[in-house]
């Protein structure tokens, strides 16, 4: 009797690990489901998946849709199935869930980091609790580095990433207090359409109320917000993603320029594996090089130029109206 109880729970158990590895949205052949279970340790063969699958799909208790038109079969959960969670996570689960929330973690709303506070926390704790395991050690493996000095990252008043989070997520109007680089204080009632992280500092890509034009507010210089009540239809002609490649947050107003200047061949060694534009070409010679590409104008760019002093000179650029004129 004790042995036929063990089975049962046994079985039990491999039901839940199944209906875990299932999603709503992708379809899963038994194969599939039996290589993600052994990479879990778990030790079952493939007539057991099977008959395990066949077991969940001919219940009604299970929101499972099993594809039998084809070999092999393609499981899946239903439609209106929001998803099985129940158990640890495996390795690599609590790995992308750690590296998610730190590079994520001003680029999700707070509400919804919130929600998810407990699957992060058991990431963290697998992880902790696994140290000596692959997975366990990865973090200590990989790491993003800067490419110019680092800085602290200033801080934000408590509260503050919360509205706009909130707002942002609820296309919300937002009040806001702030100072300027000058210390002038301002109080704007602002529509946010973006949060942006650029290096350690964040900014809110707004529309003051009464205005067209897009601003950026730095979060550390926000002191105090209120989420409104009223709501706002999303700007359907702002485009981050074109917005950040007309150099916005180059300090730039979207203008391209041909750009030609003459630089030492190790930095003309440098651009050809990290070129600067798409259209970039380089004639070497023999202690200089010439480089030409179409480039967004911005302070940024200037910048960078000038951080190679004399590697870089002569440096011309041409408006792109002017260029294709010539």
């Amino acid at each position: 009797m004790p042995g036929k109880r063990s089975g049962n729970i046994n079985g039990a158990i491999l039901f839940i690990r199944i209906l875990s590895k299932l999603s709503t949205h992708q379809k899963r052949t038994a194969k599939d489901i039996l290589e993600s279970l052994r990479a879990d340790d778990v030790e079952v063969e493939l007539r057991t998946v099977q008959r395990a699958l066949k077991d969940l799909t001919e219940s009604d208790f299970f929101p499972i849709d099993c594809d039998d038109t084809s070999l092999p079969y393609g499981y899946r959960l239903k439609s209106h199935s929001p998803g099985f969670r129940v158990g640890r996570l495996s390795p690599y689960e609590a790995l992308l869930l750690q590296l998610a929330r730190e590079q994520l973690r001003y680029q999700m709303p707070e509400r919804l980091v919130n929600s998810m506070a407990g699957l992060f926390e058991d990431a963290s704790y697998h992880i902790r609790a696994n140290r000596l395991k692959p997975a366990s050690t990865w973090l200590k493996k990989v790491r993003v580095v800067s490419t110019t000095q680092p800085l602290m990252p200033p801080a934000v008043h408590k509260g503050v990433f919360t509205d706009i989070s909130e707002a942002l997520f609820e296309n919300r109007y937002l009040e806001v207090w702030y100072h300027n680089k000058e210390k002038v204080k301002k109080h704007k009632t602002v529509m946010p359409v973006a949060l942006v992280q650029q290096g350690v500092r964040l900014y809110l890509v707004c529309q003051f109320r009464g205005y067209d034009n897009y601003r950026h507010l730095a979060l550390h210089r926000i002191e105090k917000t209120a989420v409104s009540m009223e709501t706002f239809d999303y700007p359907k002609d702002f485009d981050l993603m074109q917005y950040d490649a007309d150099g916005h947050f180059g300090f730039g107003e979207g203008k391209k320029v041909r750009l030609t200047m003459e630089v030492a061949n190790s930095l003309a060694d440098d651009l050809d594996e990290t070129p600067l534009a798409k259209d970039q070409t380089i004639v070497f010679g023999e202690d200089t090089s010439i480089v030409e590409c179409t480039i967004v104008d911005s302070r940024m760019l200037d910048w960078w130029i000038q951080s190679y002093g004399d590697t870089i000179k002569c440096v011309e650029k041409t408006p792109i109206a002017e260029a294709l004129e010539d």
